[in-house]
């Protein structure tokens, strides 16, 4: 999961629950991001992108 750290919305308690069905799951927070990450930090998000690729090949 990506996120931004100007993003002002968190998960609710629900929200983070559900997750829990993903053991593997990683949360990255791009920083000077918010809601529109893609927008405001592209290449950082390519780059989590691209580690998440990596890493699922190896």
């Amino acid at each position: 999961m990506v996120r931004g750290d100007r993003g002002g919305t968190g998960l609710r308690s629900g929200e983070r629950q559900g997750l829990s069905a993903f053991p593997h799951l990683r949360t990255v927070t791009v920083p000077d991001a918010g809601h529109l990450l893609l927008v405001a930090q592209p290449a950082s998000v390519a780059a989590v992108v691209a580690e998440a690729v990596r890493a699922s090949v190896r």
